[in-house]
């Protein structure tokens, strides 16, 4: 493995291979590499800095890569994290002249997944996992979870600073409402919360005489010393071969729907959605294929997609075509105040577009609708049905092999959750097709079994045993 050997033989590689990037967009784009999940590609992300291989730059790259890697720390991972974490936070909302503050388990797209900079909850709770929130309201704290959640809460999270709640029997606002007095203020993140969400807590909240108060920034950012970048990854294309249906044919399909309903454009905040619409694929968070971004699809049937442009290569801006213009994630706001001052009709889906969002189609007129995408998204084409066939068909190969190599181990009592779950995907990965694990794999032997969502490490990993109940739960 090579040796970072500095700055400045790193600036004289770039220019010796005609890189418009300097030393110092280098090092930003390896950050949001790092904290971008490890791709199957290794090293794949190398295109978003140089045009074509280069044995000594990519060395050095890779290098500085991995020396940022083993450097970074985020704070998260860490169960029951320190109280003054918690301290430091209701200090910055009392500086901020807010009473308290609902830190949700949520990113702006409110995906199942988030990238590590918006691990709020994790780490100010050490709370990890998939749905949750917590609540700050001066001196009492608590943390929301479901069934699903109760073992693991308390392992990870000190219960006796943040009470565990039942997210369904008693949530957030139940919570709040219960909590909260007269005339004070409750912050909130308007990029991470819903329109529905946001409805719902300030009706709980203004019953009580206290206000939900919108905060220009995050103040758990503001304590949060080590918070990652935010990730960048290479946008890939989904070519039609795997598509069945190119983007153009979509993007009219969608502004048809506009049309229909009058409505002058519609705003997409799952990437999903955006990824279907414009066949494109990325890696930003884990276990799941898309780039993070917003976009506007317009009655024309043009978009204006809202991406960081560094991780769009020169093929995949091809491939867009004139029809897609990009935008840094910043001209969001110009975008949206220019449709509110014409009074336009904007569809939005009030379970998921951000309240922030909303805020900026002031003046506009809402049509509040399901995503224009989710349905076409659903409805799949004959190409996507046998490519999901095709797929059923190769994992079925790799979990066969996998049971075999089950068999034999679990007789002689030589096999374990951890070294069950590495071979099931090194199964797996015999596929060239693989692109990632669909989720981490649940491999949890006799009464770890009953762990919902449980996740095998050192200090928990138990033999298979004759006679014992072995859970594996996995998908490619």
């Amino acid at each position: 493995m090579s040796t970072y050997l500095g700055d400045e033989r790193l600036g004289e590689l770039l220019t010796a291979s005609d890189s418009t990037l300097s030393v110092g967009d280098v090092k930003e784009v390896i950050g949001g590499v790092s904290a971008a999940p490890t791709p199957m590609e290794a090293h794949g992300w190398l295109d978003l800095i140089r045009n074509q291989a280069h044995d000594s730059l990519d060395r050095q790259l890779v290098a500085l890569h991995t020396d940022v890697v083993e450097r970074s720390q985020f704070g998260l991972g860490q169960p029951k994290p320190p109280k003054t974490r918690l301290n430091a936070l209701v200090a910055e909302l009392s500086r901020r002249g807010v009473d308290g503050f609902i830190v949700p388990r949520a990113d702006e797209h409110q995906g199942e997944y988030v990238p590590p900079c918006a691990s709020r909850l994790e780490w100010l709770t050490g709370f990890s996992g998939s749905a949750g929130a917590a609540a700050v309201l001066g001196n009492e704290a608590a943390i929301f979870i479901d069934g699903r959640y109760t073992i693991q809460v308390e392992a990870e999270t000190d219960t006796s600073t943040f009470a565990a709640q039942h997210l369904v029997k008693n949530p957030v606002s139940k919570w709040l409402s219960d909590h909260a007095s007269s005339g004070q203020k409750i912050g909130f993140d308007p990029w991470l919360h819903t329109l529905s969400q946001v409805r719902k807590l300030r009706g709980v909240l203004e019953k009580k005489g206290a206000s939900l108060t919108s905060l220009d920034t995050n103040p758990v950012d503001a304590v949060w010393g080590e918070q990652p970048a935010t990730p960048i990854s290479p946008v890939r294309v989904q070519d039609i071969e795997h598509a069945g249906k190119p983007s153009k044919e979509k993007r009219m399909e969608i502004a048809g729907s506009l049309v229909a309903q009058n409505a002058e454009a519609a705003v997409l905040s799952l990437p999903d959605s955006i990824a279907w619409l414009l066949n494109i694929r990325g890696a930003d968070i884990p276990r799941t294929p898309f780039p993070l971004s917003f976009a506007i699809i317009f009655k024309s049937g043009d978009v204006h997609l809202f991406i960081d442009r560094r991780k769009v290569t020169s093929a995949v801006r091809e491939h867009l075509g004139a029809g897609v213009r990009l935008f840094e994630r910043e001209g969001l706001a110009v975008e949206l105040e220019s449709l509110a001052q014409l009074k336009s009709r904007v569809w939005v889906d009030p379970s998921s577009i951000p309240q922030w969002v909303v805020d900026r189609l002031d003046g506009a007129a809402l049509l509040e609708r399901q995503d224009p995408c989710a349905l076409p998204k659903a409805c799949k084409n004959p190409v996507e049905l046998q490519g999901t066939r095709r797929a059923h068909i190769r994992d079925g190969v790799a979990v066969t092999r996998f049971l075999g190599w089950l068999d034999k181990k679990v007789s002689n009592g030589s096999t374990d959750e951890l070294e069950a779950s590495d071979y099931l995907e090194s199964c797996r990965r015999r596929s060239p097709e693989l692109r990632d694990l669909s989720f981490d794999t649940i491999s949890g032997a006799g009464p770890n079994g009953a762990i919902v969502h449980y996740r095998s490490n050192e200090s928990t990993n138990r033999k298979l045993e004759q006679g014992s109940l072995y859970l594996v739960d996995s998908g490619g």
